[in-house]
């Protein structure tokens, strides 16, 4: 693990409240005092000292991915890291956004079209080799970007600094079904929990916002209330896609998250097979002897719902083609009337045979559709129920029809006879009650039980076939299918297919409804191509950055809605294909230092550019090879002119200081040995090759490799040889005797000639019976005369004994008497020996 030096986040953020705090985890509101930007800031404090160097290579593994994948709808990462105290650390943008739990009872179209971009984000970890772990609907929340509602997935990171050590606790919703931690996470292996443990979560979650019972352990069993099935186009097929993905073996979950999506997509599009029943839980009426049960307990009530999906961008497809008739009502067939005078059948207590079903709830109370139940209306009035012969006449009844048949005939009556046959009917039906009451209050063991006809059910009207939908409004579902699959070249199709007329032709709803589609399909558009230029500016792929462009009309670029981070995207991206145009042009034309300035502004907007890395070393080799020739041949100035042309298009190209210096110094020693070479030609004229030969011996390095500086030797050489050709000879000066006066200095004046010149002449003394000889200086006079002075300090007043040597600039040399025969310096001495 690469070492990660620990850090206070209080030294680069200014903490300001506390969002949330969990023993997982805490987050808070924060501000970067350098740039004023609010940023949310997660510490995950360590749950396990002894494992921590694991947790945090797991850690840093995962903050890996999320930088790489960048998923949509997570929040951008800014940094991360450690805390001295080994707590893990995630700086994030700050989102304004409404946490899922909050959209309890909620429309289902909203509901899970934000379960597709949560699976969809998850998929995008999940094809990195990662997974998020930590899903749940307080993690994940909703928020609004340019007016459209989009997912925004939270938490992540504890579960992979924590991993191992069972799933971080979350609090599920009021109501919720369960628990959103798939099975496997809690036993041992938890840590290695892949993707299919957070479909298990997005499915749980799903469930708890749509208020769905799931019942059964190994094969689950998703049943959606009657208000909330009535509002989805295939519950069935939506039951069966969250029931499977409930599974506790991970092997029987959808294969993939793609899959679950198609499959939530296929129940809301209407591709499924319309079978509610199987899924839907109808209220059953209760009976009167029944023992009341424990009612499940109640949701917490949610926001204020119309029932429509109000995110504009999450248009949900729904069913293309009109949907089944509704089933008409089943009734059961009335029993015979009872003949007159035989209403008491056994002693029972009452019991009212035709039973009115009870009134649903206020939330099961929703209109009948082609897949959910009716509501029941208000109870019929008490004539309602009597038999047809009691509420028409007071004659004593007849047996009545039998079941399917016609209902007798009843004659017009007058209004009055009307009236007493209302009064007739009242009567019999008091008197037989209180028969009744009466025989109850007696006989407390019995029971009486009344029979009342029950008119023959009512054949229900044929349905009205719907009428076919407009064209324009099927294009109009077709384009909500293609957002919520995420094609958005179908979607601009299909919106395209819709001409000025037909717009025209729709109604106001239907208007509207085609402009959110159109501003959905236009941000989500704008979005896919930042995303698309960002990658391909990742990459460093030219031609991947071109197509992107092309493929954006000026006109459809002009509406997209202002976003300043595509128009910032979209100009590096124009900008990073002119450069790229000009970098190509300078080649053709060989222009060596346009080439590398071009690549290296391609590479500043497009770091990982392959082929401009490549043209910019090549031309910059290229130019330095020519300094290179140009130098060899003496000519420097345009060696550096083009060094310098290269420092200008770049800079810091590793070397290119070091050539410059170098062929600077390479130049001066040039003009020095020039100079040189014409003070050598200048001995040679004069005749003194010994002067020219010193020169160039002066010279060192500076003429090591110059040929000019061999031939001048050459010749300077052969010149000496023919001026220089004997050895210098050597005598005392005429008239010198070899005597000095006590105390005096002695003067040794030689004569020292060569047939070209001197080059030196040495003399060695000591006094007689000394030690050994010491060289004395000789100083050159006039003409051929060379001399030295001996002091009385060196010689005593005693005889010196001294030989001299001489040497010409040819090599050849002359003595004067020899160590082993030296010539004598005697003191004079008087007539007396002194």
């Amino acid at each position: 693990m690469p070492t990660i030096e620990p850090r206070e986040i209080t030294e680069s953020f200014r903490l300001e409240k506390v969002l949330k705090s969990s023993r997982s985890a805490i987050v808070f509101r924060a501000v970067d005092p350098g740039t004023g930007t609010t940023v949310a800031i997660k510490l995950i404090p360590p749950s396990s000292p002894a494992a921590l160097q694991a947790c945090q290579e797991r850690f840093l593994a995962a903050m890996d991915v999320l930088v790489a994948a960048a998923p949509a709808t997570f929040p951008a990462l800014i940094d991360h890291g450690f805390t001295p105290d080994g707590s893990a650390f995630m700086v994030m943008e700050f989102v304004d956004c409404e946490r899922l739990d909050a959209l309890i009872g909620a429309a289902p179209a909203r509901i899970l079209g934000l379960a597709l971009e949560v699976a969809q984000g998850v998929a995008v970890l999940a094809r990195a080799g990662m997974a998020h772990g930590n899903l749940s609907p307080e993690n994940i929340a909703s928020h609004r970007l340019g007016g459209v509602e989009h997912a925004c997935i939270l938490g992540f990171g504890t579960a992979a600094f924590h991993g191992g050590e069972g799933p971080a606790a979350e609090t599920a919703p009021p109501a919720a079904p369960g628990r959103f931690t798939a099975p496997e996470r809690c036993g041992p292996s938890g840590a290695s929990a892949d993707w299919r443990a957070d479909l298990y979560a997005i499915a749980a979650t799903c469930c708890a916002l749509l208020r769905a019972e799931v019942s059964g352990a190994d094969a689950p069993v998703v049943t959606f209330p009657p208000a909330v099935a009535t509002r989805i186009p295939e519950p069935a097929a939506l039951a069966a896609a969250l029931a499977q993905a409930l599974r506790p073996d991970p092997a029987a979950r959808p294969a993939s998250l793609e899959a679950f999506r198609e499959a939530i997509v296929a129940s809301l599009s209407g591709a499924g097979p319309r079978t509610p029943a199987a899924v839907v839980a109808s209220p059953t009426p209760a009976r009167a002897d029944a023992t009341p049960a424990a009612a499940p307990p109640e949701p917490p009530p949610a926001g204020p719902d119309t029932g429509e999906d109000t995110a504009p961008a999450r248009v949900v497809p729904i069913l293309l083609g009109p949907a089944a008739a509704p089933a008409p009502p089943v009734v059961a067939p009335a029993p015979p009337a009872a003949p007159a005078g035989e209403g008491i059948v056994d002693p029972a207590p009452v019991e009212l045979l035709a039973e009115q079903p009870a009134t649903p709830d206020a939330e099961d109370t929703v209109p009948g559709g082609p897949s959910g139940p009716v509501a029941a209306g208000p109870p019929p009035d008490a004539a309602a129920v009597l038999p047809d012969a009691v509420a028409v006449d007071a004659e004593p009844t007849q047996p009545g029809p039998a079941p399917g048949s016609a209902a007798p005939a009843v004659r017009p009556r007058s209004r009055r006879t009307a009236v007493w046959a209302a009064g007739a009917a009242a009567a019999v039906v008091l008197a037989v009650t209180g028969a009744a009451l009466w025989y109850s209050g007696t006989h407390p063991g019995g029971s009486a039980r009344i029979v009342l006809p029950t008119p023959p059910p009512r054949r229900p009207a044929a349905p009205t076939p719907p009428a076919p939908l407009p064209a324009a409004v099927v294009q109009l579902q077709r384009a909500e299918a293609a957002i919520a699959l995420g094609d958005l070249g179908e979607a601009q199709a299909r919106l395209e297919a819709i001409s000025a007329t037909d717009l025209a032709g729709l109604a106001p709803a239907e208007q509207a409804r085609y402009r959110d589609l159109r501003a959905s399909y236009l941000t989500k558009r704008q979005r896919a191509v930042t995303l698309a230029l960002r990658a391909a500016i990742a990459a460093g792929n030219v031609t991947e950055l071109a197509d992107a462009v092309r493929g954006l009309p000026r006109a459809e670029e002009a509406s997209f809605p202002r976003n300043d981070d595509f128009t910032a995207t979209i100009g590096d991206a124009r900008r990073a294909l002119d450069v790229h145009a000009a970098l190509l042009r300078a080649q053709r034309q060989g222009e060596l230092g346009d080439v590398v300035r071009n690549a290296g502004a391609l590479l500043g907007l497009v770091p990982r550019c392959v082929q401009a890395a490549q043209m910019r070393v090549q031309a910059a080799t290229s130019l330095e090879r020519d300094a290179d020739t140009l130098a060899a041949a003496g000519n420097y100035d345009a060696a550096l002119a083009r060094l310098a042309t290269l420092r200008d298009a770049w800079p810091n190209r590793p070397g290119l200081a070091g050539r410059i210096g170098r062929l600077r110094d390479e130049q001066a020693a040039q003009q020095r040995l020039a100079a040189l070479m014409t003070q050598v030609e200048q001995a040679e004229r004069d005749r003194a090759p010994e002067n020219g030969l010193a020169l160039l011996r002066s010279a060192g390095a500076d003429a090591g490799t110059d040929a000019r500086v061999g031939q001048a030797r050459e010749r300077l050489e052969k010149q000496l040889a023919q001026l220089d050709a004997a050895p210098p000879s050597l005598a005392l000066a005429q008239g010198v005797k070899l005597l000095y006066k006590k105390g005096t200095v002695a003067t040794i004046v030689l004569s020292i000639r060569d047939d070209h010149r001197v080059q030196g002449a040495r003399l060695f003394a000591r006094v007689a019976g000394g030690g050994a000889f010491v060289e004395l200086p000789l100083r050159r006079g006039a003409g051929d005369d060379w001399s030295v002075e001996i002091s009385p300090e060196f010689h005593h007043n005693q005889t010196v004994e001294f030989y001299v040597t001489a040497s010409d600039y040819s090599g050849h040399t002359a003595q004067l008497g020899s160590a082993q025969d030296p010539l004598e310096l005697k003191r004079k001495r008087n007539w007396l020996g002194f």
